[in-house]
């Protein structure tokens, strides 16, 4: 049984320094591990097996690599949330410029409702902190993380109003035509539901998430026996999934028991 030619062994080196780029470094060892030994196979049983075949497998092997490497990296990134909400306040505005007729009365009709949208706004934002979670303790933080968690928190908050606003005009859009009255009031009383759902969100979201990395935090665990509330503590940690710390949260809060706070890991 023959080897692989060397001309064939040179150009299968070739195409596998080109695609290993596309393969994240921590995983590139193994997949040249795997690809050398997988190429020294095929070219002993079949040293003519098509170029163009090897080389789309090792392409789409690569990138299917660097897709899941970025999904992983990106899974819960505080930049992807905001993305994401961003996409939904246009998703959402897209019906209004419809029904408007053009941008340009979209627009107009939205300078006619800034007043009541900024004041519906700060209605629900003190109405959603009064009535909000109870709160974490957290450690002395670096001033730059919280920081970047107010900048976060406020970045929701800025999109979820806006897209709460839209979806509530859009659903109270038909009832303009026969009754403006009924429809404005309509309008008013979905924002408000639907922006106290929002806020409440954004509130838990930040509460389940990482204080360094903002990334969410891993599956609840429970510790502890409920049957033992008065005598031991119990209820459920969250861990990081980057190692930066832990959540507490305790069964039933009481003068006696640990409240609910955040341990970083300088702090355990």
């Amino acid at each position: 049984m023959s080897g692989p030619t060397p001309s064939a062994t040179s150009a299968d080196c070739n195409l596998l320094r080109w695609v290993q780029a596309l393969v994240p470094k921590v995983q590139r060892e193994g997949w040249l591990r795997y690809w050398r030994a997988e190429l020294l196979h095929v070219r002993t049983l079949r040293p003519a097996h098509g170029r163009r075949d090897l080389a789309l497998g090792l392409i789409l092997d690569a990138a299917w690599l660097r897709s899941e490497s970025l999904r992983i990296q990106s899974q819960g990134d505080a930049g992807w949330c905001l993305m994401l909400l961003a996409g939904v306040a246009i998703l959402a505005a897209i019906p209004a410029v419809i029904i408007a007729g053009s941008l340009e009365a979209f627009i107009h009709s939205l300078a006619f409702w800034l007043p009541s949208f900024i004041f519906g706004s700060l209605l629900v934002v003190v109405a959603s902190h009064l009535t909000s979670a109870i709160p974490v303790q957290t450690p002395a933080l670096p001033l730059t993380l919280r920081i970047k968690s107010c900048v976060f928190y406020a970045g929701k908050i800025a999109l979820l109003l806006p897209i709460t606003f839209l979806l509530s005009a859009d659903l109270a859009a038909p009832l303009h035509p026969t009754t403006s009255f009924f429809a404005f009031m309509v309008q008013s009383l979905l924002f408000a539901l639907l922006a106290l759902v929002a806020l409440q969100w954004a509130i838990l979201d930040g509460i389940l998430r990482c204080k360094h990395c903002l990334r969410p935090l891993a599956e609840p665990i429970r510790v502890g026996r409920p049957s033992h509330n008065f005598l031991e503590w119990n209820g459920t940690e969250l861990l990081c999934a980057e190692g930066h710390g832990l959540l507490s949260l305790p069964e039933i809060e009481t003068s006696s028991s640990q409240p609910s706070r955040w341990l970083s890991q300088t702090h355990r």
